[in-house]
């Protein structure tokens, strides 16, 4: 399946990367809600298993975890609020300059989900993709 193990590495790119081909599996597999949090927290190791380890400590009254619960911890953890909040900075400031119309499109789509407020409606996306682009 091409998934390994997430030791909890400080690059937010990286953990969003992994975690997104994570979900992708899940969807694939069509893997039980129930069941992706036993999964995901045995591809944990080093930092990121100790992490889970404490995290499960802080609550003991708890046996089961939601895997939104497990997504907005992993996320506040190993993709915080400033790295969000830059990629959207990211998108707004996007133009295609020198891009060429693909590459300027990819990146666009790439940073348009730290954006969903310009891109959820397909006519926002539209007019913002025009916006950045060199012909208008």
């Amino acid at each position: 399946m091409g998934i390994t193990q997430f030791e909890g590495t400080t690059d937010p790119t990286e953990a969003e990367n992994w975690i997104t081909r994570l979900e992708l599996i899940f969807e694939a597999l069509m893997c039980p809600e129930e069941e992706k949090v036993a999964t995901v927290t045995l591809l944990l190791a080093e930092r990121a298993l100790q992490w889970w380890l404490a995290y499960k400590r802080r609550r003991p009254n708890q046996a089961v975890f939601s895997w939104t619960e497990f997504r907005t911890a992993f996320d506040r953890k190993f993709m915080p609020q400033i790295y969000r909040d830059a990629k959207h900075e990211e998108f707004l400031r996007l133009f295609q300059g020198s891009l060429s119309v693909a590459d300027y499109e990819a990146k666009f789509t790439d940073l348009g989900r730290y954006a969903p407020d310009y891109t959820n409606s397909e006519h926002q996306k539209c007019r913002r993709f025009e916006r950045g682009s060199r012909w208008i």
